[in-house]
């Protein structure tokens, strides 16, 4: 009998040695304390005994970019309640002059590919991102808790918190 399966991740990751992009899938058993979202998963320790291996130069160095999110591969996709809109946030984050941390003011993306991209340019330039996705409902005020669609680069543990404390 396969071994259930708690949640599935994409682990974006880039390779030392030829700086090449690509994407592996990490499946975490089904077992008592079970990282189930991002943040879970990167406090978990999970990921520092995952092999990587470049397919173009075959290097065994890579370095972890950005980490997103499947649903359970359990679970069924729940149908979204109706009339609820979806909205697409970036929590960028710069160094400083002393090379610390600084919040920037957070970003509206238009898609959940917009916020990824965002993301991925603070990486880029030195510092990190969250991208979440939320849906609101107008009509009655409600929203479901923010959900993390990638966190890329350096990103506070306190950031990371106050998104889990939401959820």
């Amino acid at each position: 009998m396969p071994e259930r399966i708690a949640a599935r991740f994409k682990l974006h990751l880039r390779c030392e040695n030829c700086l090449k992009d690509s994407v592996q899938i990490f499946d975490v058993p089904d077992v008592v304390d079970a990282p189930t979202n991002v943040s879970e998963l990167l406090e978990s320790g999970a990921l520092e005994h995952q092999p990587f291996a470049c397919k173009e130069c075959e290097s065994a160095i890579g370095m972890l970019v950005g980490v997103t999110a499947s649903r359970p591969v359990d679970e069924p996709a729940t149908p979204p309640r109706p009339g609820g809109r979806t909205t697409y946030a970036v929590q960028g984050f710069r160094r400083d002059r002393d090379k610390r941390l600084v919040a920037d003011v957070p970003i509206l993306a238009t898609s959940e590919a917009a916020a990824r991209r965002c993301a991925q340019r603070y990486e880029d330039a030195g510092g990190g991102a969250i991208a979440t996705a939320q849906v609101t409902y107008p009509a009655t005020g409600d929203y479901d808790p923010p959900v993390v669609l990638v966190q890329t680069g350096a990103v506070p543990q306190s950031a990371l918190n106050a998104i889990r404390s939401a959820a």
